[in-house]
């Protein structure tokens, strides 16, 4: 058996029918080792590694293929599968008749190479030729080697009903908690479960909430960064591929929420990645949308959900069946390469006794990822005033333990009697926590989970556009409620009740045109009367909202005396 090799891939597409019948052979499904595959990834790494596949001839006769790479590193190049770390498993593409054969050969014409490198076979599965056969070839021949594993979570769908199997997966706990995150989530707005189906533009989208999201973690993901991220997008964006690209997404009112980035071939869907906007975290959207994947799969009929490397609760969680992926290190014949390879092994040691202890992994992974994400300088100055706050509002609640008097005026404007003097009327238009969360979380400086509460609770949220501010105005239909004295009371049907007012630009207070224009709305949108309360020293703005036909209809006068409280209310 003769070993020919190439250094680009564009010499082995012809061989491509040859490629392919290999594949089928042997019965893989395993999409990375697809031709176009490697080569679309090629395309778009090229700068960075030499292609150096090694081709098996018996007897004039291409009987398989073993797409490597070299990849240069500090002093030295590494061997690796084509694909990287982007493959997430490999196998040698080689006939059933010589695999063992074929693979020893390959293995003997690496390790007698000359050259500063070191051989790292990445991706191969447990209970699969490929694997044992390296293995075996290395401890036969005493040759030093070191030996990592990544798990791998898969399921056997088979006939499976969806719904039998999330109730033997998952407890009657964890099933009636999704359901109701969902359930809260649809009184947000319309959510739904799609393809993705937009451009190259829309795409940009799922790669920004990707890449948030790692922001808050320790490490990093290609996924979304560099050439990587233009190689994923180019394969959801590509026609004619022998494999589909589905991207999922879970939509809210038109904002892209959560998506899953997945291959289909040959009856097994390959998840990549997943992720979702920080913001709806609360309601647990990518738990959502994998759900919805895995039903989608059921539905198809696709045979094997493989959750890819590493491990992750929720992969355990989801998964009825798991197997290792191995990587097999291992030096050439000569002193550097040992030596490479010693340094490597201690390296590949620590990482792999850190993923080795599931939560010590998700604790530096995560935990010290959100530590690192507050060491932003954004973050930093955003943590401060957080900081600043809580420390001015405890001041004020010891200071006011002893005494405290806080007296409001509640004042009532009738709508009916709304007329059209009351001076210029701005663009008005009612938000949701979909449509400009961003905006919101700019002007109240609050939490995306607290704004989103608000919603829950049934609170509207409007928008009034002058020609250099905007303004946010936030109403409750149910209760009229003082937060910093705790008066509540229930508003009548009807009525709304203005609690508070942001705006961004220059203009912090509530001009009369603003509050007009607010009105107006409210009255076109069925409102009879609008509430507001007003702290007794503010004359400023009792006068103004007097001239704008507001009148007092209660007075509250609340004390506190070491602690306890007292609220009376006059009409």
């Amino acid at each position: 058996m003769e070993i020919q090799v190439f250094n680009s891939l564009d010499d082995i597409l012809p061989y491509r029918d040859i490629w392919d019948g290999i594949l089928s052979d042997i019965d893989s499904n395993i999409v990375y080792a697809k031709l176009e595959w490697l080569y679309m990834w090629w395309q778009y790494h090229g700068r960075d590694i030499k292609p150096f596949i090694l081709t098996l001839i018996e007897d004039g006769e291409i009987v398989g293929f073993c797409p490597l790479m070299k990849v240069s590193k500090r002093g030295y190049e590494e061997i690796r599968f084509i694909g990287g770390d982007e493959a997430g498993s490999m196998e040698f593409i080689i006939k059933k008749a010589y695999r063992v054969q074929g693979i020893e050969k390959i293995l003997d014409y690496l390790i007698n190479m000359n050259g500063r490198f070191v051989i790292n076979l990445h991706g191969l599965l447990k209970g699969y030729d490929g694997y044992y056969a390296v293995k075996q070839y290395l401890s036969n021949n005493k040759w030093h080697f070191f030996e990592t594993s990544l798990k791998c979570f898969y399921t056997n769908i088979d006939a499976q009903n969806f719904y039998d199997y999330m109730r033997k997966q998952l407890s009657r706990k964890s099933i009636g908690t999704m359901k109701r995150k969902e359930n809260r989530l649809k009184r947000l707005g319309r959510i739904s479960f799609s393809p993705f189906e937009g451009g190259a533009d829309e795409l940009e989208t799922i790669f920004d909430i990707h890449d948030r999201r790692w922001q808050r973690k320790i490490g990093s993901s290609k996924f979304s960064e560099g050439a990587t991220r233009e190689f994923f997008k180019e394969l959801v964006l590509a026609k004619g591929l022998p494999f589909k690209v589905h991207v999922d997404i879970i939509d809210l009112d038109g904002r892209t929420i959560s998506f899953i980035y997945g291959f289909e071939y040959k009856g097994r869907y390959t998840f990549y990645r997943i992720g979702h906007d920080d913001n709806f975290g609360m309601f647990s959207p990518g738990e959502m949308v994998l759900r919805e994947k895995i039903r989608d799969c059921f539905e198809k009929g696709i045979c094997v959900f493989d959750f890819g490397l590493g491990y992750e609760p929720y992969k355990a969680m989801w998964a009825s069946n798991s197997l290792d992926a191995a990587n097999f290190v291992f030096p050439a014949n000569n002193l550097f390469s040992r030596l490479v390879y010693n340094i490597r092994r201690i390296k590949l040691n620590i990482r792999q006794f850190l993923k080795g202890i599931p939560w010590l992994y998700h604790f530096v992974k995560y935990k010290l990822g959100k530590f690192k994400f507050l060491l932003y300088p954004d973050n930093i100055k955003r943590s401060a005033k957080r900081a600043f706050r809580t420390l001015r509002d405890r001041g004020e609640k010891v200071l006011t333990f002893i005494y405290w008097r806080q007296n409001y005026y509640i004042m009532r404007k009738n709508l009916k009697q709304l007329r059209g003097d009351g001076g210029r009327v701005y663009k008005v238009e009612e938000t949701s926590a979909a449509g400009q969360l961003e905006l919101l979380l700019d002007i109240t400086r609050m939490e995306a989970q607290d704004i989103l509460r608000r919603f829950l609770k049934g609170d509207r949220c409007i928008l009034v556009y002058t020609h250099r501010d905007i303004h946010c105005l936030w109403f409750d239909l149910s209760d009229m409620n003082i937060s910093k004295i705790r008066y509540s009371c229930p508003m009548d049907k009807g009525s709304v009740f203005l609690y508070e007012h942001g705006t961004v630009g220059r203009e912090k207070k509530l001009n009369r045109h603003v509050l007009y224009s607010a009105l107006e709305y409210l009255k076109k949108a069925g409102f009879n009367a609008c509430c507001i309360a007003v702290r007794e020293k503010n004359h400023l703005l009792i006068n103004q909202l007097k001239r704008e036909g507001f009148k007092k209809i209660r007075y509250v006068r609340y004390t506190k005396w070491f602690g306890k409280p007292a609220c009376r209310v006059y009409q």
